[in-house]
C-alpha cells in the first residue's frame, strides 16, 4: 500500500531514503535518472559512490538536461525502463534534492 494510504500513521514524519547511485532529476514531475546505456532497466552497480559524488553528479545532470532541452526546442530525449526512446516537452525540471528539500 502507498505510504499515504490507510495503514501508515498520519501524525508522524516519514523518512525518505534515496538509495539510487545515479543522479535523478524530475521533468514535469516524473523522475528521470542518468544511467549507463547498458544498464537501463537492469541493476546498476556503479562503484564507489559517495554522498558528495552523488550530489555533484546530480548538479551536473540537471545542468546537462536543461542545456539539452534548451538546445532542442524545449524537448528532452529519454529512454524508459523498457529501452523505448521518447521525447518529453520540458515544462519544469528540478533536482531530486530540491524535491526532497521542498517536503
Amino acid at each position: 500500500e502507498k505510504v499515504c494510504g490507510t495503514i501508515y500513521p498520519k501524525d508522524g514524519k516519514i523518512i525518505w531514503l534515496n538509495l539510487r547511485q545515479e543522479p535523478d532529476v524530475y521533468v514535469n514531475g516524473d523522475p528521470i535518472c542518468a544511467r549507463p546505456p547498458n544498464k537501463i532497466g537492469e541493476y546498476a552497480e556503479l562503484g564507489n559512490v559517495t554522498r558528495d559524488s552523488a550530489k555533484a553528479d546530480e548538479v551536473e545532470f540537471l545542468r546537462v538536461c536543461k542545456k539539452r532541452a534548451e538546445d532542442n526546442g524545449g524537448k528532452l530525449k529519454v529512454v524508459d525502463i523498457n529501452k523505448k526512446e521518447s521525447e518529453l516537452e520540458v515544462k519544469d525540471i528540478t533536482s531530486l534534492s530540491a524535491v526532497i528539500e521542498g517536503l
